[in-house]
């Protein structure tokens, strides 16, 4: 289910992102918009690593540490919280992008 929603989410964000850039900025909006994808997947992975790992322990008779159940709630949580940030945000900048354009029309 996350892998579906991630790709059509990536894809079209994508195509938003080409589509809202002047044409004479297309590569470079694109280019930003997959490096920023890019270096945000890597700093989260590390990030939600890091918080794995500092949540583990040790099992007796297993030579690695062992990451509990609570590490894996503590990243999922981080993801719902970030999730709701992120849709808030996009509804605030969406509802502000409403009003501007109805105020250009008013004009």
């Amino acid at each position: 289910m996350i892998g579906a929603g991630n790709g059509v989410v990536l894809a079209a964000l994508s195509t938003y992102v080409v589509t809202r850039a002047p044409a004479d900025a297309v590569g470079i909006s694109s280019g930003v918009f997959n490096t920023a994808r890019a270096v945000g997947g890597a700093v989260s992975g590390a990030a939600f690593a890091a918080v794995m790992s500092a949540l583990s322990s040790h099992v007796p008779g297993v030579a690695t540490p062992v990451t509990g159940e609570a590490g894996y709630v503590t990243v999922w949580l981080a993801c719902a919280v970030l999730a709701i940030v992120v849709a808030a945000m996009a509804l605030r900048l969406a509802h502000e992008n409403e009003c501007s354009n109805s105020k250009s029309f008013a004009s």
